[in-house]
């Protein structure tokens, strides 16, 4: 664990060395504002058109409005490899498992040329090379889905090449086991119209250790300790195929087929001893089987037409089928008696989206986009236990969702000015049990106003931003289904459980190599986990999510980015303030500890074009909502090289070199007490070896027509 005087002596010597550098650098940030592009799906030559400020040197980062553009092309981010490569250099952004998080923002929605990104290995195919630029929407405008805190917006070169064209690449990792990833793609382009296919393979391994311990405060003081080691096979399999056709110069249509097929398991011996009042109660030795099967396939399809320079509008649609089979075995042996618990669940929905947008640019100076969507989404489940152990359950879900949106952006001067209003409409119907009594039958409405205003002062640039967003929980935990843990302990779903509703603001300030951002949010009937007792037994308890009274939340992100000569570093700074309160043993706690985010990015270029990259991370002991979460930190490793004109990419990667991250998290609610500390493998050395032919670059310019409910599946 860092200490706090160790932290201080490092902000003390990076503060020389800025005072002694920083006066001889170029600024690295430009705070010229241009005028918000509205037209999405504009060619790529044009957008670069719109956003480049023609000066000396490129800058690596700008400010256009409120989101913060990053410059790719022409600059040293255009060499690191990969696009998770970029996005991981994005101040404030981290990628953990190849999953990408915004500090205080959470997962982001994410768009390569405006297309919705469905599997996100995608960021691991696509080479930093061919990227424009990439803009971080931390606030997003009334175009969005009132769901998505933060967006990720990739645009890539343009490509006028025909013909066949290809790229393959293989990853394999090295841990305490082995895995391996492959990527085909293939296209073909032809005066306007384009073919493209690709496939995807993971198979990994991972072992986890989780020791845990509950404490339980009711007529009996129980004590349970855990000891459950788990070894998790995961095997993926992700097939995408589609077209795109530019039937005149007005005229485009396409449509794209992306289909998951997962299939995992998981073992997991465990030994637990159980406490009542301090004497020895039971001693449970458990052996548990867990199979799941899920596919999930979605066909998008689109058609655009450009009317004229000032005006365009698309219509696109989805059509989504999702499945998921979970079976379950646990075999426990104990003093009091020996159980084989079996647990049964099943899941399906289907999905139906649509939408119209409409682009219409005023004059030079303001532009008017607006359009609909609709959404429909049925399913339905079933869990069961023969044993009776849990209640069996039969469920059915259906949603049903409009909207509309509306967005003027205009600039006045060097004002720059967005005003926009989405409403939304949603009727949601659950019910439960094979004569389908209804369980929750509630219908939400709203409008979801945004605010931008930005101005340049002198060599500082400024904006801010407001808006209300709204959180709706996943469909799982929507369902009544109930998993078996132990005899103790089971899991279940919350259909009634309601949306979560959030204000936020933001303020950005640029000067020179300086951003900092400050934010605020307010949620009201916040989604977090809770654990209680079963009533009438007080050693068994339950864990499910519910809705919060509020939440708040205080953030600050401070960042600098400079060069000096071949060493290329970045650093930034986050704080994260939560106000949360928890009932816990009939009193009221505070879950109030503030975050503390430090990441030290180095990439070093030697001759040749070798860069050697060396990545610190350090996050400090936090809370998450109810939870207290231990802080940790890592160092990775990295070296890449490029052949043959940049077609032909390796790259070594060593994580966590001195094996630092750790995990452990605490929860004290109702009469519950819950201590969770996690091993699991983090070091490991991954080597990446990608291969294009003739530039490979698919293009397809639709829009998932539903992409926040796409996450919720």
């Amino acid at each position: 664990m860092i200490k706090f005087s160790q932290v201080k002596r490092q902000l003390a010597n990076l503060q020389i060395i800025f005072t002694v550098v920083l006066g001889n650098i170029p600024w690295l940030y430009s705070q010229d504002i241009p005028l918000d592009s509205v037209f999405m799906n504009q060619s790529d030559s044009s957008f670069l058109l719109n956003e480049l400020i023609v000066k000396s040197a490129v800058p690596l980062f700008s400010r256009k409005g409120n989101n913060l553009v990053v410059h790719v092309s022409n600059t040293p981010l255009s060499s690191v490899g990969t696009a998770q490569e970029v996005i991981q250099r994005i101040p404030g952004v981290s990628i953990k498992e190849e999953a990408v998080t915004v500090f205080s923002k959470g997962t982001p929605v994410i768009y390569i040329n405006n297309r919705k990104l469905y599997d996100e290995s995608e960021l691991q195919r696509l080479q930093s090379s061919d990227i424009a630029t990439i803009e971080l929407i931390t606030n997003p405008g009334a175009k969005y889905d009132a769901e998505g805190r933060a967006v990720l917006i990739i645009k890539t070169k343009p490509n006028e090449a025909n013909g066949w064209a290809f790229q393959v690449s293989e990853r394999l990792k090295q841990g305490d086991y082995f895995g391996d990833k492959e990527d085909f793609g293939l296209t073909y382009n032809h005066a306007g119209f384009s073919l493209f296919t690709g496939y995807h393979h993971d198979a990994d391994k991972s072992y986890y250790k989780p020791d845990v311990a509950y404490t339980i405060h009711s007529d009996t003081l129980w004590r349970q300790l855990l000891d459950a080691p788990q070894t998790h096979w995961d095997y993926a399999n992700q097939l995408t195929a589609g077209m795109d056709w530019s039937v005149t110069e007005k005229q485009a249509v396409g449509a794209q087929y992306q289909g998951m097929f997962d299939n995992g398991k998981v073992t997991s011996p465990t030994t637990e001893d159980v406490w009542a009042d301090n004497i020895l109660y039971d001693k449970v030795i458990s052996l548990c089987h867990l199979k799941q099967k899920s596919y999930q396939h979605l066909v998008n399809a689109f058609y655009r037409y450009d009317y004229s320079e000032s005006f365009n509008w698309q219509i696109d649609a989805d059509y989504v089928n999702a499945r998921d089979r979970t079976d379950q075995r646990v075999v426990e042996t104990s003093f009091i008696e020996n159980r084989d618990a079996r647990m049964e669940s099943q899941s399906k929905y289907n999905l139906y989206a649509g939408k119209i947008t409409f682009n219409y640019r005023l004059n030079e100076n303001s532009a008017l986009e607006f359009g609909t969507e609709y959404n429909q989404i049925k399913g339905s489940g079933h869990s069961i236990n023969p044993e009776q152990y849990v209640n069996n359950s039969i469920y059915t879900h259906e949603e049903e969702k409009t909207a509309g949106f509306i967005t003027y952006t205009n600039r006045f001067g060097k004002l720059h000015f967005q005003l926009g209003i989405r409403y939304e409409r949603a009727h949601l119907k659950a019910t439960e049990d094979s004569i389908r009594q209804v369980k929750t039958d509630r219908k939400y409405e709203g409008f979801y106003p945004s605010l931008m205003l930005s101005q340049p002062v002198g060599n500082t640039g400024m904006s801010l931003e407001l808006s209300r967003k709204t959180q709706r929980p996943p469909f799982s935990l929507l369902s009544s289904t109930n998993t078996y843990v132990n005899r103790f302990l089971f899991e279940k779903g919350n259909p009634y459980l309601q949306n979560e509703d959030i204000y936020q603001a933001d303020y950005h300030l640029t000067y020179k190599m300086l951003d900092v951002t400050l934010g605020y949010a307010y949620k009201k009937n916040p989604i977090e986990i809770t654990m209680d007792n079963v009533e009438n037994n007080s050693s068994r308890h339950f864990m499910t999510y519910i809705n919060y009274p509020e939440y708040q939340e205080l953030n600050a992100l401070f960042t600098a980015n400079f060069e000096w000569k071949i060493w290329k570093p970045r650093l930034t700074a986050g704080l994260n303030q939560p106000f949360f309160t928890v009932d816990y043993l009939e009193k009221k706690i505070n879950r109030n500890q503030t975050g503390l985010l430090l990441q030290f990015f180095n990439d070093i270029v030697f001759p040749k074009e070798y860069i050697f990259s060396a990545n610190f991370e350090y996050l400090g002991k936090h809370n998450e909502y109810i939870t207290e979460k231990a802080g940790n930190k890592r160092l990775d490793l990295g070296l890449r090289k490029s052949f043959l004109d940049k077609k032909l990419t390796f790259q070594l990667q060593v994580n966590d070199v001195f094996k630092w991250i750790t995990s452990k998290a605490i929860i004290n609610i109702n009469t519950i007490s819950y201590i969770r500390e996690t091993q699991r493998e983090t070091r490991f050395v991954t080597l990446t070896v990608n291969y294009r032919f003739n530039n490979y670059k698919k293009k397809y310019r639709g829009e998932n027509a539903a992409g926040e409910d796409l996450k919720r599946l």
